[in-house]
């Protein structure tokens, strides 16, 4: 055994095949795969993904602060990215929902990057944020009716002082209104002596803050996502939603009637064919072209 080693290093203290040991220790301690241009791709690789990472928590303080101007400088905000006629002073309650909105998504962002969201239910606060926005568009309107719905006022207010289906008193009954549902809701609060453009005001606001929270529980229930609730909620508070429902027709009622539908579609009801037959005869005498949405739903 001892002989063999001698041999082995009897040429001046080399192994054979001329490989010294100082070499062989060398090529164990410095592998081949671990170069200087991989170790910097690899730590590339990390400041991205910790960018990456950052990135959702930064445009959320962006948003934030961003909203907290929106309400503490409305007029400053409007100066500078509106382009409206009239006072600025009475567009306040516009940036103030732009800021609640904003608020949302910004909240939004911080909870899904933190996964806190089912710690502290966030997607209540999520749901405020974006039923606050509404509530502050819908008082930008407040002073605002289309002129289609005066139509429907005046038969309702005909019927309730109990002269019939007429758009003026003596004259003969005729239907010049657009939704017979809508009309008689109307008639009955001007029956109890309220005032009705304001009563369909008031309930249109209503018909559609209850769509809106409807929509924020599908959204939620289906995607389990705070991003997904807010721009779920930040596109139903977009102008056509809005104008319609402050408008005092007949479409908050519909968008309501046609949201609870998919409601109860999507299973959160058991018994669900009695409870959809109920809301889509309701929608037939809301709108008239609801029959064509009443065979689309049963025949899907």
């Amino acid at each position: 055994m001892a002989r063999d080693n001698a041999s082995k290093y009897s040429n001046g203290g080399k192994p054979e095949g001329g490989c010294c040991p100082s070499k062989v220790q060398g090529m164990i301690q410095k592998p081949t795969w671990f170069t200087a241009s991989k170790l910097r791709s690899f730590n590339a690789k990390r400041h991205l993904m910790l960018i990456a990472r950052n990135v959702p928590i930064v445009a959320a303080a962006f948003m934030a602060l961003l909203g907290l101007v929106s309400f503490i400088m409305p007029e400053l905000m409007l100066a500078r990215f509106a382009r409206l006629d009239g006072q600025i002073s009475e567009r306040i309650w516009l940036m103030w929902g732009f800021g609640a909105a904003i608020w949302s998504v910004a909240l939004a962002l911080v909870a899904d990057s933190y996964v806190i969201g089912k710690r502290f239910r966030v997607e209540l606060a999520v749901c405020g944020l974006l039923l606050l926005c509404l509530i502050f568009f819908t008082m930008q309107m407040s002073g605002w009716w289309i002129d289609d719905a005066g139509i429907t006022f005046a038969y309702s207010r005909t019927f309730a002082e109990g002269f019939g289906v007429t758009f003026r008193p003596g004259e003969p009954p005729t239907e010049g209104y657009s939704s017979s549902l809508w009309m008689v809701i109307l008639a009955f609060f001007g029956w109890l002596g309220f005032d009705i453009p304001n009563v369909a005001k008031y309930l249109g606001i209503f018909f559609g803050s209850i769509t809106l929270v409807t929509v924020c529980h599908i959204v939620w229930n289906q995607t389990r996502s705070l991003i997904c609730l807010a721009l779920s909620g930040v596109s139903t508070s977009t102008a056509p939603f809005v104008i319609w429902v402050s408008s005092g027709q007949e479409h908050a009622l519909q968008g309501l009637l046609l949201t609870l539908v998919v409601f109860v579609v999507a299973g959160e009801v058991k018994r669900w064919r009695a409870t959809t037959a109920i809301l889509l005869s309701l929608l037939v005498l809301t709108r008239p072209e609801a029959p064509i949405i009443v065979i689309t739903t049963y025949a899907c």
